[in-house]
């Protein structure tokens, strides 16, 4: 759920780690020159477990069992200077039935999807060994961290590294 209020915005939103052989899901848009966790906003009245199913399927065309919680996150960030609070949650996942193919990195070679409801946006997917997190640019930036090592419980993090301090 994105919720614009003048020049800022709201956005509830859910995103999914999938691991595999030491390696973690990443994407970003081909517009970008960061990492980020596939998912996307939940939809009003739409329970988080499956939003992310959803956006899954959306991005990917892939079925997914939702695991654990890994992350509860509130997020200040600046994107395209606009400036940005963001609740998240972050799963773990993984692949099921014919979906398993995306534990091939070839499977992602020219994927298109929608980033945004609004626009098409070509979707770039890249497993990642996660300990190379520390060298990616991977956004919000806790991650470069927390992905080396998945957390036994449920943690809650604020993270405000993309703040530029006059805009909020």
């Amino acid at each position: 759920m994105r919720i614009k209020l003048d020049d800022k915005d709201f956005v509830y939103r859910v995103a999914g780690v999938a691991t595999f052989e030491n390696r973690v899901l990443l994407h970003r848009a081909e517009s970008d020159n960061f990492w980020a966790l596939p998912g996307g906003a939940c939809e009003f009245n739409e329970d988080s477990r499956t939003a992310l199913k959803r956006e899954i399927n959306e991005e990917l065309n892939a079925e997914i069992e939702v695991g654990e919680l890994l992350w509860v996150v509130e997020n200040f960030f600046v994107y395209d200077g606009v400036p940005w609070h963001e609740i998240g949650l972050y799963y773990h996942f993984r692949f099921t039935g014919e979906s398993q193919k995306f534990y091939r990195q070839d499977e992602f070679e020219g994927v298109e999807s929608f980033f945004r409801k609004d626009q098409d946006i070509r979707l770039i997917y890249k497993w990642i060994p996660q300990n190379k997190m520390p060298e990616e640019d991977i956004r919000p930036k806790f991650l470069r961290e927390a992905l080396r090592q998945l957390p036994k419980h449920t943690e809650v993090i604020v993270n405000r590294d993309w703040i530029a301090p006059r805009t909020l």
